[in-house]
This record gives structure tokens, sequence and C-alpha cells, in this order.
């Protein structure tokens, strides 16, 4: 499982429903099947993460499959090792590592997040895959025990990421590309500034670039139910006002779906 204590770093063991490491620091696995490695010393706020709302909407987003032609281009870049771990970091309610599993069906996948509530509505449904509650900055698996780092639109910490990886292994950075939902943000603020982030600045000392692309595409919602949930997914719903929302919400969208794909090797 290459679980380690966040405690003390030792390995954890499963004995019956609970890990243990040889000081005897445990974690009880939970009904639904996932396992808190996030200690509350090591809290930043008493629920850290997406919201209940959010995870949610995300689910009801996702599943919907608006987001299929990324998942497509994703299992394209994965690669497909024999006895491969992908940590899926930051998974949130476990959409994309699932799709994955479909087709790569004999890749082992954990995910992991902050959110106890994107964990357990993962746990509760994806059965083929472990998950766990950790933060970024110090995620609770062994030294080079990762084949491939996935994450989508989450935060990177380059230090865990080269240390929990193997040895010319693969990392997956996902982000807004500068389109990326251009149709909300315009009807929000009176300017449009365009996505810019770039992975290349946190870990281009230790990793290299072998690929990146672009992925574009439009989708059409014309339920409202499907426009606030994505919506509410997005840090857009909670910055505009009740009449911005009302706005949106009224009429049928065409939106663009930008997406930047960063492919790294370990050096």
């Amino acid at each position: 499982m290459h679980l380690i204590c966040p405690i003390c770093q030792l390995p954890l063991k499963l004995s019956e429903s609970t890990y243990r490491c040889k000081r005897l620091h445990s974690y009880d696995v939970s009904k639904e099947g996932y396992v808190n490695l996030l200690p509350v010393q090591k809290k930043n706020s008493k629920n850290p993460g997406d919201s209940k709302e959010m995870i949610n909407a995300r689910r009801l987003f996702l599943e919907s499959g608006y987001y299929a032609p990324l998942v497509d281009h994703l299992i394209k870049t994965i690669e497909h090792k024999e006895n491969a771990l992908l940590l899926d970091a930051g998974c949130g309610e476990g959409y994309y590592g699932a799709q994955i599993k479909q087709y790569i069906n004999d890749l082992d996948i954990l995910g992991f997040d902050i959110s106890k509530e994107a964990i357990k509505k993962a746990a509760k449904k994806y059965k083929d895959q472990f998950f766990f509650i950790a933060g970024m900055n110090e995620i609770p698996i062994a030294d080079q025990s990762v084949s491939t780092y996935l994450t989508i639109f989450a935060p990177i910490e380059a230090s865990e990421i080269n240390r929990i990886l193997a040895d010319k292994g693969q990392v997956i950075i996902v982000s807004a590309g500068p389109n990326h939902m251009r149709e909300i943000a315009e009807e929000i603020y009176e300017s449009y500034i365009p996505h810019d982030y770039d992975p290349s600045l946190v870990l281009s000392s230790q990793f290299d670039l072998i690929n990146k692309e672009i992925i574009t595409f439009t989708i059409t919602l014309e339920e409202k139910d499907e426009r606030k949930s994505m919506l509410q997914m997005t840090p857009y719903y909670w910055s505009a006002n009740e009449k911005t929302l009302g706005k949106i919400l009224a009429k049928n969208l065409t939106i663009t779906c930008d997406f930047k794909i960063n492919e790294f090797r370990k050096k």
C-alpha cells in the first residue's frame, strides 16, 4: 500500500480495520473505506478543503460527462507499466481516477485530498481504489513508490513530489488554460484576465518538462441545475453577487473549457 505514518514516517500496516506503525500510532479505516492521515495538529482549519456543497456540485457536473475530452487525453498520457502506482493528488470526489481505472483496470490508484467530505464521497462510491485524507505539503506515502503523480486544479509541492516519485517517474499537472470558463468570468468581472499559471516555475529544478499541450473545447449547459453545479464547483460562485448569479443561471450557456496539460519527468 506504501502508506507511512504522518507523525513518525514509519511504514503503516493494516491489522483488521486499523493501520498502525511500529511506534503504535494508529488510524482506523472508516465505514466508507478511507483512512484519515491528517493529524489534528497539522490541520490549518477545523474542516480544511472543499465543502460538502462544492463536492456535491462537482460530482453532479463531472458525471454529466462534459469533461470527457480531458479524461480521454489523460488516459492516453498516463504511462502504463507493470506494477505501476498512480497517485491522484487532490482527487476530490474521485471522478478522474475512476474514469482512468475503467480504461487501465490493472493500474493501482491511490487518491487523497485534504477535504474529508470529498474523500468520504469518493470512498463510498469507488471501491476499486483506496482513498485517504492528507495535505499536499506532507504526503504520507513512502519514498520513491509512485510511478505517476497526477493532479488536476490542485496546488503542488515540488519537494514532496520528488520524494515520493520513483526514478524517472511521470508527473502530470492539469491547470486552467488562458481562456478556461472565460464566459463566466466576463459576466462577473469588469475585465477578463487570462489564466497564466505555469507549473514549470515550481518544478523545473527537480523535473524535466517533456511535453505540454492545451486542450480546448466548448460545452453548452441548457439545464439550470447543470449551470448551477458548474458554478458551485468554482470560485466564481462564491465571488459573484446574487444578481449576477441569477443572470448567469437564467440563460443557456456555451462555455470554453481550456486545459493546460504539462508532463514532467523526474531528473
